[in-house]
């Protein structure tokens, strides 16, 4: 199973974050290539999941649990997501993942003289990643 860090997580923002931490951890094989990071704090940002590893890089994930039948409209902007009687406009969760993305790039590149070296090259195994 991969590195999760947090590793003891006893309560989960939603029952879709808890299923895909599960998932994550069961299929992000072999663990000394894989850490996953749940709700990290980066610099003022959270997103819901980051993985890295050396094969894939560093990849966002945005869990939402909406059922298909809660989705009202999407567009490349914004979904309508019905929550009970009143739809709410919701922003498109690849656009989301995407700005943490951006926002990750441009905070290591501000930090990086500061950074370990595997940080800033993108190259790393789990000990030196763990340390």
């Amino acid at each position: 199973m991969a590195t999760m860090i947090p590793n003891d997580v006893e309560e989960f923002q939603t029952e879709g974050e808890r299923v895909f931490f599960r998932f994550l951890q069961s299929v992000a094989k072999p663990d000394c290539r894989y850490v996953v990071w749940y709700l990290p704090d980066v610099n003022g940002k959270e997103p819901d999941f980051l993985l890295y590893g050396d094969d894939v890089g560093l990849v966002v994930f945005e869990v939402k649990d909406w059922a298909l039948n809660q989705i009202r409209e999407a567009d490349p902007h914004q979904f309508l997501v019905a929550f009970g009687d009143r739809p709410e406009p919701k922003k498109n969760p690849l656009h989301q993942a995407r700005d943490y993305r951006r926002h990750y790039q441009g905070w290591r590149r501000k930090i990086s003289n500061t950074m370990p070296s595997w940080w800033t090259r993108g190259r790393t195994s789990r000990m030196r990643c763990i340390k």
